[in-house]
């Protein structure tokens, strides 16, 4: 479905961002994905 796969896209998309603000926090470099 559509919907399903567009909604996990952003839950993928903001879980790595939260990790991405997390490893900054902790002064972890991190890579950019896409």
């Amino acid at each position: 479905d559509l919907t399903t796969r567009a909604a996990r896209m952003a839950l993928v998309k903001l879980a790595a961002s939260y990790l991405g603000t997390a490893l900054d926090l902790l002064g972890i470099p991190r890579i950019e994905q896409m």
